[in-house]
Parts: structure tokens; sequence; C-alpha cells
């Protein structure tokens, strides 16, 4: 089995059995796990089910590039106590990074984080698309799948698991199987 389909499959695992609840807080598992920092070619095939037949993994522009489903579904989360993955998305940057001071947390602990998160830009890495010496401290939890694909690769092992998306869609309420 491919890298692509290892891991759909385990996405399909992990969407079905995400917590029921009300429209707030959502999960997306959306990053290839191993597709970081391999100077590969191109991206796999995806096999998601909503994906056109032949296309490929989104690639994002973090250095290294990683592969990212594009056609992940978040999904809703309203246990308080649940953790995932915190990555930071900076509009400014149009990219992010994974917080050095938390790797995971709770969602009111990933946007505590992220809101607090204040950065030199070096011109480099996440930040090539901000000069250096420029500030950035507009960095908050991603709130698209965009946005979130955008982050993959950027460090604490969280590629191929759950990260914290801030709610901006009619994601599904899934029942825990």
């Amino acid at each position: 089995m491919s890298r692509g389909n290892t891991m759909w499959a385990l996405c399909a695992v992990l969407c079905v059995s995400a917590l029921a609840g009300v429209h707030g807080n959502e999960l997306v598992d959306l990053c290839i796990s191993g597709s970081t920092g391999v100077l590969i070619p191109t991206c796999d095939v995806n096999p998601d089910p909503d994906a056109p037949e032949g296309v490929l993994y989104a690639r994002n522009n973090f250095p290294g590039s990683t592969c990212y489903n594009q056609f992940a579904i978040p999904v809703i989360n309203d246990d308080p106590n649940a953790t995932a993955y915190i990555r930071c998305y900076s509009p400014t940057a149009r990219s992010g990074m994974s917080p050095s001071s938390m790797c995971e947390g709770t969602l009111g602990e990933a946007t505590a984080v992220c809101d607090d998160l204040v950065v030199n830009s070096t011109g480099e890495d996440f930040s090539s698309n901000v000069p250096a010496g420029v500030i950035i401290d507009d960095f908050r939890l991603p709130a698209s799948v965009g946005e979130a694909g955008d982050v993959c690769g950027s460090g604490c092992g969280a590629d191929g698991n759950f990260m914290w998306l801030i709610a901006s869609s009619d994601a599904p309420t899934l029942s825990p199987t």
C-alpha cells in the first residue's frame, strides 16, 4: 500500500470516529506523514473519494514541501477536554508553524498559544513571504483546509494526526463508532 493510500485509510478510520457535537470546534487530519523534507518530484495520487480521478495530493510551499489532502473534511468536536496538535497560521506570512512551546493541547490552549505567538521574520523558512525583520504577530488557528495544508510539515510530528481549526464552515457532525 502506498504512503497516500495508507494515510487515506487512517483518515477514514479517524474521521468516522470523530466526536459528535454542535458546530464550533473543528479537527482535521490532512497532512501526509512522511512527505516532509523529502524532495519528491510530485505528490501521490489522492485516493480521497471526493478527489477527481487522477488528481494528486496538494503540496504546500513550506521548505521541503509537504503533501496534503486538499479534499479533507474537518469534523466537529465538542469535547472541551479533547486534545489535538497545534499549528498556528499567519495571514501575513501566508504560512505558519508549530509553536515550540506546546505541540498538543485543548482548543482553548491552542487558541491561546497561537494568539500569543510573535515571531521576528528571518525572511526564510515559513516566513519567506515576509521581509526579514518584520514582526509577525497575527497568528491564529488555521481557518480552512487550505490554511491547514499550508502549515503541514512545520514540526511536532503532527503530520498524519488531527490538528485544530477554528470553526469557519458547516463541517459534518459525525457520531462515534
